[in-house]
C-alpha cells in the first residue's frame, strides 16, 4: 500500500508540472555602471565630459539641463507564472510623459520599442559603458532578432495595453533618436506576430515604471533558451538615456506554483483518505 500511495504521489506531481519562477535580476543603468552607447550624430561617448547636453558623462543626453528626467535607472527582468517580466525604471520619465509636462514635442520622446537578442548580449567596444557600441547593418556586436511592440502606448492616458512580438527580420528597426544609431523603434508594417503579451505603468509610490510581460512559450518557439542568456535593449525614441544589458537565464530554477501545491496537498489528502478506507475494509 505505501508503494501504491508513493507511486500514485509521484504520478501526481507530474501530471501537475512545474512552473519557472525566479527572484527579479536588475540589470543597473546608474553610475560607473551605466551603458551609454554610441553619443550624439557620430561623437562617442569615450570620456566623462561628453557633450555639453549630457546630465551624467555620456548617459544620459536631456537638451534641458535635467529638467526633463530622462534617466532610465535600471531595468528587472524575471521568469513567472510562464512570462517574462520585463520593467523599465526611471526616475521621472514615465511620470512625465503620463502626465504629458515635457518641454520636448511628445511625438520625438514618447517610449520606444523593447529589443531583445535571443543569443545573449555581446556589445561593441570595452565596458562599463561601452561608448563605441550601436546598430550595425553587417549585425556585428549583439543582433536584436526580436522586438517587442508596445502597441497603443503613444495614445494620450493609455496605462496599458498589448504587447506584439516580432521578428526583426520580417520589419525595420529605426533609429529616429539624437544618439548615434541606436535602435529606438520597430515599424512592423507588413510582419505577423510571433507572440504577445501585456504592457502597463506600474505606480510605486508616487513612481512609475513600465512593466513588459511576454508569455515565454512564444519566445521560446522564436528561438530562446530560457536557460541561456538574454540581451535586452530599451530607450526612447529620442535615445535620451538608453538601458541595455543581459538576463542570465533561468537556469534550473523551476519550482511548483502555488496553485500546484495546493493540488499536490489536495491529491495527498485524498490519498491517505484512501489508504484508510482500504484498512477499515
Amino acid at each position: 500500500m505505501k508503494k501504491y500511495i508513493a507511486t500514485m504521489a509521484l504520478s501526481l506531481t507530474l501530471t501537475l508540472g512545474t512552473s519557472t519562477a525566479q527572484a527579479d535580476y536588475l540589470i543597473d543603468d546608474t553610475g560607473e555602471q551605466a551603458y551609454w552607447g554610441a553619443g550624439v550624430t557620430g561623437q562617442e561617448n569615450t570620456g566623462n565630459g561628453g557633450p555639453a547636453n549630457y546630465k551624467t558623462g555620456g548617459d544620459v543626453y536631456d537638451p534641458y539641463g535635467g529638467s526633463e528626467g530622462f534617466d532610465l535607472t535600471g531595468m528587472s527582468v524575471s521568469i513567472t507564472n510562464g512570462n517574462l517580466m520585463v520593467t523599465i525604471l526611471s526616475d521621472t520619465y514615465f511620470n512625465n510623459w503620463i502626465e504629458d509636462t515635457f518641454a520636448s514635442p511628445r511625438d520625438e520622446v514618447a517610449p520606444g520599442t523593447l529589443f531583445l537578442s535571443t543569443t545573449g548580449w555581446n556589445p561593441q567596444g570595452t565596458g562599463p559603458h561601452y561608448g563605441q557600441d550601436k546598430m550595425n547593418p553587417e549585425f556585428i556586436g549583439t543582433v536584436w532578432d526580436l522586438a517587442a511592440y508596445l502597441d497603443g502606448i503613444y495614445e494620450p492616458g493609455a496605462m496599458s495595453g498589448t504587447v506584439a512580438l516580432y521578428n526583426t527580420a520580417d520589419g525595420e528597426i529605426l533609429n529616429t533618436g539624437i544618439r548615434d544609431a541606436q535602435e529606438t523603434y520597430f515599424d512592423p508594417t507588413g510582419a505577423t506576430a510571433v507572440g504577445g503579451g501585456i504592457w502597463e505603468f506600474i505606480n510605486n509610490n508616487g513612481i512609475y515604471s513600465l512593466q513588459i510581460s511576454m508569455d515565454l512559450n512564444n519566445l521560446i518557439q522564436a528561438g530562446w533558451d530560457p536557460t541561456e542568456e538574454l540581451g535586452l535593449h530599451w530607450t526612447n525614441l529620442a535615445a535620451d538615456d538608453v538601458v541595455e544589458g543581459a538576463f542570465p537565464g533561468n537556469g534550473s530554477t523551476a519550482v511548483p506554483e502555488p496553485g500546484t501545491l495546493l493540488l499536490f496537498g489536495a491529491g495527498l489528502t485524498g490519498l491517505a483518505a484512501f489508504a484508510r478506507r482500504r484498512r477499515m475494509d
